[in-house]
């Protein structure tokens, strides 16, 4: 078996946002993001901003191949800039010969990728997504979140917040919580990828015994790990 399991987190553009409503360097960060979320409040859009406003912060990567599980993780802070890390993270696609499971929750992760390449200037072959939330239906149910199916489950998860409240976690704890949440949220989606796999048909007991074990073993730092 080979699957890989993609992860997102994402932050206002700042700096995309002063070109867009024309703030000078006058105005702080925090007030530029007021411009953006009152603009977007107005527009009834939803929890998450548009991509063209929301950069990539923080990637995680898993993947299972050869009974051998992998898991990647970068962030801006690491990679330097959003264009270095959607480099980093172009080699490691071409590297996945299948589909990625995901967990879109509304926000468009597709899009995403296509608009913050094009920001950024830098080539990101879209993956081709295997939307876990749309196989089982909850893309169409805003009372069903993968956070309440994972607890359903006895899995950990965090569930994913609006941008609003994520940018106000960032100012006040900085990176550290959305690289833990990050890494969190993709083991929880594999673990639910895995529980639909077994339902199926589609995923022997064996192999979900063995992920699951090496999913259960993964540290809880957030850190590029391999385990077999």
């Amino acid at each position: 078996m080979d699957v890989g399991l993609l992860e997102v987190e994402a932050l206002p553009d700042v700096a995309g946002a002063r070109r867009v409503y024309g703030l000078g360097r006058e105005v702080s960060d925090k007030d530029v993001a007021k411009v953006i979320f009152h603009h977007h409040g107005r527009s009834d859009a939803g929890r998450f901003l548009a991509p063209h406003l929301r950069r990539i912060v923080a990637v995680s990567l898993l993947r299972f191949r050869d009974e051998c599980l992998t898991r990647a993780l970068w962030s801006v802070e690491e990679e330097g800039s959003e264009a270095t890390l959607i480099e980093r993270l172009q080699r490691h696609l071409s590297a996945v010969p299948g589909d990625l499971v995901v967990w879109d929750g509304g926000r468009d992760l597709a899009g995403l990728f296509r608009v913050r390449a094009m920001v950024t200037q830098r080539i990101l072959s879209p993956p081709r997504m295997l939307r876990l939330d749309r196989i089982l239906g909850a893309d169409a149910r805003p009372d069903m979140n993968r956070n309440d199916l994972a607890k359903r489950l006895g899995i950990p998860g965090e569930g994913i917040p609006a941008d609003e409240v994520n940018w106000d976690l960032f100012r006040h704890e900085g990176m550290a919580p959305l690289l833990r949440r990050c890494a969190s949220n993709a083991a929880a989606t594999m673990k639910l990828w895995l529980a639909h796999g077994v339902a199926t048909g589609e995923i022997t007991v064996d192999d979900h015994e063995l992920l699951l074990s090496q999913l259960d073993r993964l540290p809880d730092d957030g850190n590029a790990t391999a385990i077999a």
